[in-house]
């Protein structure tokens, strides 16, 4: 490997990462999605240049090999020891590694419209995946599946406790509506910093007969559900709360692993799985 082609591959990668934190849009695309567009076509051309550069001075795979090492001498130790902490960036760093490879075999055809496709191809995957894939990538890792859209009978009976002692909520006792239940946890710092979308969802169906929204605080063992009704009401908030214990099994079963996650269920089959911010479009096109 020579060294200078890997610091000007590692300084590239520091150039374009803080894209990540957003401030910066482009064709309607900021942050993950917009650097991993620009990795792309940064690391194909920085690629094919220096192969045409150093063309028999240094062999393709040394040149290839400097640049790979480079753009992933950081990101190799945190995908091996905090592949879980990092998975959001993932296809960023598979976007890299594709482009540098693409770019090496587009430098390696004779054919010109071979290469012109490996370059097209490269370019609507990393435009698909930057409009597109990372949205289904993430929702898959938070909720099970790669769109809201879903459909799925319910396999156990959903039941809640409520504020009343003794009281239960059964969510196959809510016929013909759509029920939007918005599963949080105490420990969760998104999940209260969402309250004001669930409130101004609350206030703007509370009359409405064909929707009912209802928070379901996710309590630990030493918690009861008046400190969800606390925590609402410390926000200003108060939509209805009921809450189940958060090591329940019955989460895992109807696809909640992370908080917060939203369930819209009618009928007894949910029919959607995701964020709070997406419930209102979904729900008015079905009014």
């Amino acid at each position: 490997m020579k060294l200078r082609i890997v610091i000007l591959s590692f300084l590239i990668y520091l150039l374009i990462a803080p894209i990540r934190r957003g401030g910066i849009t482009i064709l309607g695309l900021y942050s993950f999605p917009l650097t991993v567009l620009i990795y792309s076509i940064v690391y194909f051309i920085f690629t094919y240049a220096l192969l045409k550069m150093f063309k028999g001075t240094y062999t393709s795979w040394c040149v290839v090999l400097s640049i790979l090492f480079g753009t992933s001498i950081l990101d190799i130790p945190l995908r091996i020891f905090a592949f879980w902490g990092t998975y959001i960036s993932f296809p960023e760093f598979l976007v890299r590694i594709a482009s540098i490879l693409l770019a090496y075999l587009c430098f390696s055809l004779k054919n010109k419209i071979a290469k012109i496709s490996i370059a097209s191809m490269l370019l609507f995957g990393s435009l698909w995946l930057s409009y597109f894939g990372l949205d289904m990538w993430l929702h898959k890792w938070n909720y099970g599946t790669y769109r809201p859209n879903i459909e799925e009978v319910l396999k156990t009976d959903l039941i809640f406790d409520t504020e009343v002692e003794d009281s239960k909520f059964y969510v196959d006792s809510v016929k013909d509506k759509y029920l939007i239940l918005d599963f949080w946890s105490s420990s969760c710092r998104r999940c209260v910093a969402l309250f004001p979308v669930v409130q101004s969802l609350h206030e703007y169906y509370k009359d409405n007969n064909d929707v009912c929204l209802i928070s379901v605080f996710c309590r630990n063992n030493d918690e009861t559900i008046l400190k969800g009704k606390g925590t609402i009401e410390n926000q200003d908030c108060n939509f209805p709360c009921v809450s189940m214990n958060i090591h329940d099994g019955t989460l895992k079963t109807i696809g909640v692993n992370s908080y917060p996650t939203v369930l819209i269920i009618r009928n007894n089959v949910i029919i959607y799985r995701g964020e709070i911010e997406e419930v209102k479009e979904y729900i008015d096109k079905r009014l």
